[in-house]
């Protein structure tokens, strides 16, 4: 066997030592990431925990989104307000999607092929994560449309 086929073959068995260990983790619905998405820390044992005062940030993602209506207007608003994300501290049309996007906030733990609903998990109502996603699938529906006739 050629050296690279031997790490071919290697690579190959490390992934799925890999992928069967993130897949036990989420069987255990513990977190398989250091850091936990914004809103959450991670106990002790690796499970998701509410973090009072970035949920309080999350909710706030969403208040404004609603009223705004707009990603950019919304980031442009968090960041006048000082509110922080979880990474980088400055928010973008890009992390407010991602927040908007993320159904953990309803309580739906997804990681590693595992999906099951936890309430202890949720931050937003059903009702405000529905309202956020149809304002961002009408926007996309509107700026597609718009990127379409440009083209011709």
């Amino acid at each position: 066997m050629k050296m690279s086929e031997w790490k071919k073959m290697e690579r190959k068995i490390l992934s799925k030592r890999a992928k069967k260990g993130m897949r036990k983790r989420a069987k255990m619905l513990k977190w398989g990431n250091p850091t936990p998405p914004l809103g959450y820390s991670l106990s002790k044992a690796g499970w998701l925990i509410i973090n009072a005062e970035e949920a309080e940030v999350v909710r706030e993602v969403f208040d404004n989104y609603l009223y705004f209506k707009s990603m950019s207007k919304t980031a442009q608003a968090l960041n006048l307000m000082g509110f922080k994300t979880k990474y980088s501290g400055k928010w973008s049309a890009g992390a407010v999607r991602d927040t908007i996007m993320n159904k953990i906030y309803i309580g739906q733990f997804r990681y590693a092929g595992v999906s099951k609903h936890l309430e202890a998990l949720r931050i937003v109502s059903d009702e405000t994560f529905k309202r956020a996603n149809e304002i961002r699938q009408d926007n996309y529906r509107k700026m597609g449309w718009r990127f379409q006739s440009r083209k011709k």
